[in-house]
């Protein structure tokens, strides 16, 4: 979102934030989703083009995959114990 809120795209925001960060990093099969990569992948409830915010929006997170493995619970509770609700838990309208 700083990026965004300075100037940047949201495709250049990601894009910084991910393949261009690997490249400086000298860590080629991070920041992208292809075979043989590390990347790590988190599934959002809308569009983050439309809305890059949605990325810090608990409730709007459906899915983090992290190392191939599906970490979402993890979240889930944390969100509990932080007082936000997750995608589908009961009174959740999806929005904030």
């Amino acid at each position: 979102e700083l990026y965004v809120e300075h100037g940047m795209s949201v495709e250049e925001a990601l894009s910084t934030a991910t393949v261009n960060a690997a490249a400086l990093l000298d860590r080629p099969h991070w920041g992208s989703l292809r075979a043989g990569s590390a990347g790590d992948a988190v599934v959002v409830l809308g569009n983050v083009l439309d809305d890059v915010g949605l990325l810090r929006r608990p409730s709007h997170i459906k899915h983090v995959i992290t190392a191939g493995r599906d970490v979402s619970g993890y979240l889930r509770e944390w969100s509990l114990t932080a007082g936000h609700q997750m995608p589908g838990a009961a009174g959740d309208q999806g929005s904030d």
